[in-house]
């Protein structure tokens, strides 16, 4: 227990953790209402939705990738969203084809790496490019909302004390930590981004694995989004 507390105190973490903590002792100094429960909601909604990209992202670098699509993918997928809910009034199928969409970018985004070999710094740099060109025609630079009763819940409703975007992060958090500690898939994205010619030599199955991260990258992009 000691030595892992050692560890802890000793790594870059626990500096950013006490620039953190001394953060929040500095603003709560300044402003009395940084700690009130409204205030704690607001922040840890907000940057729950940073987290729901954020773990994708982690996934594509652990994999020694990079997408620089995913702000465009929101974009896109956000907008695909709302046109589907205004068009058939129904949430549910607005989130899947929000899901859907980023699905086929992170799937575009994997081939373009593993199929045509065009490093990811740059396969991403394009596709960002071509989404946000296609979410500002698409929309003529005019804000869009959904017009259907109880889609705002999505983002801003509550179970029990909880809101609904911060128990969806720390949902997803956890099957992120199952699927890297306990699965193969966790054990394929760890080698392979420790030396994927090594990987590749033990038979492991690099491009298969890389496309289902950037998938995955693009699902959690529009999750992301839709809430």
């Amino acid at each position: 227990m000691s030595r892992l507390l050692s560890r802890m105190l000793h790594s870059e973490q626990a500096g950013l953790l006490l620039a953190l903590i001394l953060l929040c002792v500095g603003i709560s100094l300044l402003t009395p209402v940084f700690f009130t429960a409204v205030n704690i909601k607001n922040v840890l909604r907000d940057a729950s939705l940073v987290a729901i990209a954020g773990i994708g992202m982690v996934m594509i670098i652990l994999l020694g990738e990079i997408d620089l699509s995913v702000g465009s993918t929101q974009a896109v997928a956000g907008i695909i969203a709302v046109a589907v809910l205004n068009q058939f009034e129904s949430v549910t199928l607005a989130l899947v084809a929000a899901l859907a969409v980023g699905a086929f970018i992170g799937l575009c985004n994997g081939l373009l790496v593993t199929k045509a070999g065009i490093n990811s710094l740059i396969a991403t740099l394009g596709m960002m490019a071509i989404l946000r060109g296609a979410a500002m025609v698409s929309t003529q630079a005019v804000s869009i909302q959904g017009k259907v009763e109880g889609f705002i819940e999505v983002g801003t409703g509550h179970l029990g004390p909880i809101p609904i975007p911060v128990l969806v992060t720390f949902v997803l958090l956890g099957l992120f930590y199952y699927v890297l500690h306990h699965t193969i898939l966790g054990r394929y994205i760890y080698a392979i981004g420790g030396n994927i010619q090594a990987a590749r030599l033990a038979g492991l199955a690099g491009d298969r694995t890389r496309v289902l991260v950037f998938v995955l990258g693009g699902v959690l992009a529009a999750l992301s989004a839709f809430i």
